[in-house]
């Protein structure tokens, strides 16, 4: 590498320093790029496989509040509470019917195969429980409790625990997708770290390199100029500096070999004309 002889310590420095930047924004730029990556993969996990979970628990809760509701009207005799219980059952019934909107909509269209079987199945459970639900709600309207309750205990309930174990298989399926994309999202992260760290130990090695090279080509050329400046303050004008280069150590060089040369000369002109008037 003696090229580098020939250039100055302030480009030699600056580009030491150029380059370790360098390293160390790319470093910085592929650690963002990939944050950037798994920040995006985490809101994924959340829309595609949370947002679905929370839905499904809704829709979940209100079948369940809508049967507990249409079971206290069916226990109710007094028309007052008969009649607040109606409303209850009528929120509840709305409310169940926007959750699911929302769900279907969001969600339904993008399910994989498997889970689209469950969500079939629920559909036909909800439908079904909704029937023996209406049902149920005319007969208590018309205060035919026996009518209604052979409903409730019959087929309203086992369509209600079939669309509500359909459900738990859906939602299920979405938690162990969360956990798998999850999964992969840790995997990414691993190899972000891995190159992070790789790019770190590689700035830190040729740092370390540049350094050991600039010290050492630096120490051995001034001691050099060191032995060579000493001898000649000793009056040896015998030595040779074989130092060169266009860096600043290098015309050093050239400054004392100037210097030697001149004194060699002087002396020699001084012996010359010490001869002659001796003659």
């Amino acid at each position: 590498m003696r090229f580098l002889n020939n250039v100055t310590w302030k480009v030699k420095l600056t580009t030491g320093f150029a380059v370790l930047v360098v390293l160390v924004a790319f470093m910085g730029y592929l650690g963002i790029m990939e944050m950037g990556e798994i920040d995006a993969r985490g809101g994924k996990i959340y829309s595609d496989s949370l947002v679905p979970v929370i839905e499904l628990n809704h829709i979940k809760a209100d079948l369940r509040e809508s049967t507990v509701d249409i079971q206290q009207l069916y226990i109710e005799q007094d028309k007052i509470q008969h009649t607040n219980s109606s409303q209850q059952l009528q929120a509840a019934e709305a409310q169940f019917r926007k959750d699911e909107q929302i769900y279907e909509k969001s969600f339904a269209d993008g399910l994989p195969p498997g889970d689209k079987s469950y969500f079939s199945a629920y559909e036909r459970a909800v439908a079904d429980y909704w029937a023996s639900y209406d049902r149920a709600v005319q007969f208590l309207a018309a205060r035919n409790y026996p009518a209604a309750g052979k409903i409730l205990q019959g087929g309203m309930q086992t369509t209600n625990e079939t669309s509500i174990e359909n459900l738990n298989k859906l939602i299920a399926a979405a938690e162990n997708g969360a956990r798998s994309r999850n999964e992969d999202n840790h995997q990414v992260f691993l190899g972000t770290r891995m190159v992070v760290l790789s790019v770190l130990g590689f700035s830190l090695l040729v740092a370390l390199l540049l350094a050991s090279y600039l010290s050492i080509n630096l120490s051995r050329r001034l001691s050099e100029i060191a032995q060579f400046a000493g001898g000649f303050g000793l009056g040896d004008l015998s030595r040779e500096l074989r130092l060169y280069g266009r860096d600043e150590i290098g015309k050093m060089g050239d400054a004392l070999r100037q210097a030697m040369q001149n004194v060699r000369e002087l002396l020699v002109a001084i012996h010359d004309g010490s001869e002659s008037m001796s003659a």
